[in-house]
């Protein structure tokens, strides 16, 4: 929960996941993985949503949330029942 909404971009439907690894020598290394929309990505969302229900994190996740579909709304495009996001809506129409 703390990572969801901090790492969660609603202007680009990106998720930010951090991965820390030790490598041979005992070095601990950050990986920065970047996550597109993508079901997990929707599910990730869902459960942001049901966070407005908690009073510490109820604005944020509002916040976040009507900025995220505000976007999907209006750059998804339906294709045999799946959604997909363009950058250039004229491309993806084509």
């Amino acid at each position: 929960m703390n990572d969801w909404l901090p790492n969660f971009n609603a202007d680009k439907w990106t998720m930010k996941q951090i991965f820390r690894e030790t490598d041979s020598q005992g070095d601990i290394k950050e990986r920065v993985q970047t996550q597109n929309l993508d079901s997990d990505l929707l599910q990730i969302t869902e459960m942001i949503a049901s966070l407005i229900s908690h009073k510490d994190v109820k604005k944020d996740a509002s916040k976040k949330l009507e900025q995220a579909l505000k976007k999907l709304v209006a750059e998804a495009m339906p294709e045999s029942g799946r959604f997909f996001t363009s950058k250039s809506l004229s491309k993806a129409s084509s």
